[in-house]
């Protein structure tokens, strides 16, 4: 299931335009495989000050985001007062947890697993997490892959838990996700594309019907 709480999409649609400002000043840079990490920590001078307060007024620090981390990193410099530290040693779920008034639990998986182009995705099989269908963290997962997955399975669906809730998708919503990202070989590409799916989508995250 998804949440129920009442998503804020203009906050939605702030996140994802200051997404895009960050990425065409240099501040983010798409990165597979991390959520958001520090280009240069040692532009740093006080790990417990704000991270909006010291992103705001220091043009070097810079960050590596994939698409979680630059809708958690955004959503720190516009609503958020963490620290610095707070912010660099987050995990998966703080970051679900905060951003889950503003996007459901299924847009958020699925913006990260179009980013990612399948990797990296902790998606079981049956309800129960079974390394067997992990995708394989080292190469970018072909259809052929996904559709052998998709045969084998008698439920038709992927489910994945989150910090107690369940996010629910059909095999083809996966396999239409994987392809939507694979159009974009460019890592930025591919995070501008998600975020101004958000905007014209007024702050919600929709899946293509049809990926060509």
């Amino acid at each position: 299931m998804t949440t129920a709480t009442r998503l804020n999409r203009k906050l939605a649609l702030k996140i994802a335009q200051d997404v895009l400002a960050q990425l065409a000043v240099n501040r983010y840079k798409a990165t597979s495989g991390t959520y958001c990490e520090l280009a240069d920590a040692g532009v740093i001078n006080d790990f417990d000050a704000s991270f909006k307060d010291a992103f705001k007024q220091n043009a070097q620090i810079k960050c590596n985001v994939c698409a979680l981390g630059s809708l958690f990193t955004s959503f720190v410099n516009i609503e958020n007062q963490l620290t610095v530290s707070e912010v660099v040693e987050q995990d998966f779920n703080h970051m679900i947890d905060l951003l889950r008034g503003v996007f459901s639990t299924r847009e958020i998986m699925l913006m990260e697993y179009v980013f990612e182009r399948g990797r990296y995705g902790q998606l079981a099989e049956n309800n129960t997490y079974n390394s067997e269908h992990e995708w394989d963290g080292d190469t970018v997962p072909n259809l052929a892959r996904v559709t052998r997955l998709i045969n084998e399975s008698n439920t038709r669906q992927y489910r994945t838990h989150l910090n107690d809730e369940y996010a629910i998708f059909t095999l083809g919503e996966l396999r239409r996700a994987i392809a939507y990202g694979s159009k974009y070989e460019d890592a930025e590409e591919r995070l501008r594309v998600i975020m101004l799916n958000v905007i014209r989508n007024n702050g919600k995250f929709k899946l293509p019907l049809r990926v060509r």
